[in-house]
Order: structure tokens, then C-alpha cells, then sequence
């Protein structure tokens, strides 16, 4: 994104100035990435206002935050701008802006079909919710029919702001995720069915039917669930339901979970009997049990006939999952999973899976490369971060010959500014590497970042053809 032009203007001292164009005449990227405040325009006094109304219309058409302040300024002085820039706007956010602006300036109600119109046609997920969230502010029909067409959208964003939209309607302030049985049905991409019973029950709650309606698909749902449950129990070995139960914890450590706590149990019952019905249902299971439950396994607790004890049954799977916690996850499977949401960019939960599988095997060296990079990578400019990477890589490369560690703990060196250090580790993995003629480990940036602190011009030069070509020759 490239940054708004800022027309001409007095230089205003006030803060409240500085803060206004900071808000709408800065960094776009920042902007959209770390949000603005809109409300920031109306902090100006009434001269401020005048100019900044001014450069606001004249940033059009392509300003993307300008039509909002302008909405909020309603300002008819910008009516032909906005409707000039309508014209000529895509299908996209900056046409969302621009018809929501001239709707709250004109109230005409002529440009709320250009927003039910994006809400239904914009390519882009983020624009389809923008158009949802815009369209809160006006009570139509077409409009509520609009936003309860997209609580089927494919994207979970549009269903969730379209759902929160038409609640804001109907001056429910709530947000939707407080009516559990609609946002279960609308929080993960599941089949076309689960829609349409959230819209259903949206419209069930806006006639006042909800509670009536969730009790009894709640009662058929559980009935059915826990005849089935039944039989598929009365048939798993130790064996089959620590089958079930390991993707369920490697799911939970994806969404964050520390511990087996109630809420988390609670949570995870949902996904454990869903996957026993598939389980049933897939003919994976038979009568014919190679591993029964020992001893220990109180098996009474396990059959049930009627649905009220439905619920002991579960209890006693979820003990079992509160007693094995992690342990079913191998060191292996840690390490893959850390570094399939590293590559997603959440860090938090990666280094979450890198803990987790040092304290299974402390002398795991991927498992330290691996945490210690990525801090690397997530934190480089936080002391505390960078010494806690170097207390958990330097167990691993005690006598190492792996330059890939090597380079790594160079790298949390040099962000400590131990250059020297650093600098030493580096040319030892770059040793390791011409040695048994691997590819280099090398992580360039950090080495000339390390060099050029050392004001070491000879290696500077010599290494940059090394990185180039793989050899020192």
C-alpha cells in the first residue's frame, strides 16, 4: 500500500491535529494492518475541521479511509467527490466505504443496495465483511435478508459479522458467540445444513421461538447421539480410543490449550463423539476386541441404556483423556506440529508445541534448534526472549557438529550483541558445512549484521562470494 498524498494545509500545533493525520493521512499499511481511529476527525476544533475536510475530499478517490471521516463529519460538501468516486470504485472496500458514506450523509437510501450488492458479490472475504458490518446501520428488509443470506457464506468472518450485524438490528447487543447453539453451527466450515439451521434459528430468536426450538433439536441431537455412542463403547479396545483421542489433543494444542481443565473437556466431548459416530458409521469397528479395557477401567461405567446416563459415559472418557494429557504425543509430532504453524506465522503456539516437546526429551536437539530459531525469528529485538532462546539451544550445541545449530545460536548471539561470539559460531558452521560439502546453513543477514557490527570488511567481502556460490574457493 502506498501512502496517502496530504494535500496543503496550515500546519495546526494541536494535538489533537497531529493525532488526525496520523489517523488518516499515515502509514497505510499500519493502518490497516494495526487499525485507526476514525473518531480521531472529530476531536478537531471547527476551524481544524474545515481543512481536514478539505483534504479529506481531496484524497478522493482512491483515499480508503477518507470516506469514513467524511461520513462522520457529514459533510455535503463532499457529495459529489463520493459520488464521482463511487463511479469509478471496483469491487472492493474502497466502493463499501464510499456508498456507506453517502448513505449517513444523504440518508437518501439510495446507496444501500451498492452495499447489499458488495455483501453479496465482493470477491474478497474481508470485503464481504466490511459490506455486513456497514450494513448494522440500516433496518430494512432487503438488508436483514441480505446479512441472513450470508450467515451461509463460505468464508466464517462473514457469517460471524453478518450474524453479529442483524442481532445490532434487532438491538440485541450481544455479540453471537452468547448464543451458543447458533454460533456452533456457524463457527467452522461444515456442511450447507448447519447454515441453514443457524438462520433458522436466528429467525426463530427474533420472533421469540429460539429457546423452544434449540431445546428440542438439542433433545434429538443427544437422543441420537447417545444411542449410537452406545454401541460404538461397547466395542472400542485402550487402544482404539487413544486412536481417537490423540488428534483431539493435537487440535487443542493448536487453539492454545495448557491443560485438561473442565471447560477444555467440555469443549473437546463435541469432537470426540462426532469422531466415534464417523468412526461407526466408516464400519472401522468390529465386535472382535484384540486389547480389551484392563482391570484398572471401571467397564460398568462404560454401558449405559438410557439417555440420562449418557452423560457418565462421556465423563469417564474425558477422565481418561485428563490422565493421559500429552503423553500420547510423541517428541516427533510436537516438533512437526510446531513447525507447521511457525510456517503460518503463530509463533506463540509454535513455541508452545517446542516447549512441550522439550520437557518430553530434553536432549531433543531439533526440538532447542527449533525454539530457539523461531523465538529468533518472533523476537529478535527482545532481550528477555533472546535469552531464554540461548538457555534452551546451548544444551545442543555442547560439542555439536550440526551447522544448522550452530547457525542458529549464532544468530541469538548476535541479537544479544555478543559479535564476537557470534561471529565465531558462524565461521565454525560454515567449517562443518565445507567439510562435509553441504549446502551452507548459513543465514546470510545475520552474518553481515554480525560482521559489519565488528567492522570485519575482509570477511565481509570474502563470505558474500561464499554465500553466493556454496564454496570458499
Amino acid at each position: 500500500m502506498s501512502k496517502p498524498s496530504t494535500p496543503g494545509s496550515p500546519r495546526f500545533a494541536s494535538p489533537e491535529w497531529q493525532y488526525f493525520l496520523k489517523n488518516f493521512f499515515g502509514d497505510s499499511y499500519m493502518m490497516w494492518h494495526d487499525g485507526y481511529d476514525r473518531n480521531a476527525v472529530l476531536r478537531l476544533s471547527p476551524e481544524e475541521k474545515k481543512v481536514a475536510e478539505d483534504m479529506l475530499i481531496a484524497s478522493l478517490p482512491g483515499g480508503m479511509f477518507a470516506p469514513n471521516g467524511l461520513a462522520l463529519l457529514h459533510s455535503e460538501k463532499a457529495v459529489p467527490a463520493l459520488e464521482k468516486a463511487l463511479e469509478t470504485a471496483g469491487m472492493g472496500v474502497i466502493r463499501i466505504r464510499v456508498a456507506d458514506a453517502l448513505e449517513q450523509i444523504t440518508m437518501s437510501g439510495r446507496y444501500v443496495p451498492v452495499l447489499i450488492e458488495c455483501l453479496r458479490s465482493c470477491p474478497s472475504e474481508f470485503d464481504r465483511l466490511e459490506a455486513a458490518m456497514a450494513l448494522k446501520n440500516y433496518n430494512r428488509p432487503d438488508v436483514e435478508n441480505a446479512l441472513l443470506d450470508a450467515v451461509a457464506d463460505i468464508d466464517y468472518l462473514v457469517r460471524y459479522h453478518a450474524s453479529n450485524s442483524l442481532l445490532w438490528l434487532h438491538g440485541l447487543l450481544e455479540d453471537i458467540s452468547s448464543y451458543e447453539a447458533i454460533f456452533d453451527k456457524i463457527k467452522t466450515d461444515g456442511p450447507p445444513s448447519n447454515y441453514t439451521w443457524a438462520q433458522e434459528l436466528l429467525r426463530a430468536l427474533f420472533s421469540g421461538n429460539y429457546t423452544i426450538m434449540v431445546k428440542e433439536e438439542m433433545r434429538k441431537r443427544d437422543e441420537e447421539i447417545a444411542a449410537r455412542f452406545t454401541k460404538i463403547v461397547e466395542s472400542l479396545s485402550e487402544n482404539q480410543i487413544d486412536a481417537i483421542i490423540e488428534p483431539i489433543m493435537v487440535e487443542a494444542i493448536k487453539n492454545g490449550a495448557k491443560e485438561f481443565n473442565d471447560e477444555l473437556d467440555m469443549k473437546l466431548n463435541s469432537a470426540l463423539v462426532t469422531k466415534l459416530i464417523i468412526l461407526w458409521n466408516e464400519r472401522k469397528l468390529n465386535d472382535e476386541l484384540d486389547n480389551p479395557w484392563g482391570e484398572e477401567i471401571d467397564k460398568e461405567s462404560l454401558f449405559w441404556k438410557t439417555y440420562r446416563e449418557y452423560w457418565n459415559a462421556v465423563w469417564v472418557l474425558r477422565k481418561l483423556m485428563m490422565a493421559k494429557k500429552y503423553e500420547l504425543l510423541s517428541v516427533e509430532a510436537l516438533n512437526k506440529l510446531g513447525n507447521i504453524l511457525a510456517d503460518k506465522k503463530d509463533y506463540d503456539k509454535a513455541l508452545d508445541a517446542f516447549r512441550r516437546a522439550i520437557a518430553l526429551d530434553s536432549s531433543n536437539a531439533h526440538s532447542r534448534n527449533q525454539f530457539a530459531w523461531f523465538s529468533y525469528e518472533k523476537d529478535r529485538n527482545n532481550g528477555t526472549a533472546m535469552n531464554e532462546a540461548l538457555e534452551v539451544i546451548l544444551p545442543a550445541v555442547v560439542n555439536s557438529h550440526d551447522s544448522g545449530l550452530l547457525d542458529t545460536h549464532a544468530c541469538i548471539l548476535s541479537a544479544l550483541g555478543r559479535y564476537e561470539e557470534a561471529k565465531q559460531q558462524f565461521l565454525l558452521s560454515i567449517q562443518i558445512d565445507e567439510k562435509e560439502e553441504n549446502k551452507p546453513s548459513l543465514t546470510w543477514r545475520e552474518f553481515q549484521i554480525t560482521l559489519k557490527a565488528l567492522r570485519d570488511e575482509a570477511n565481509l567481502c570474502k563470505y558474500a562470494r561464499y554465500f553466493i556460490t556454496g564454496n570458499l574457493a
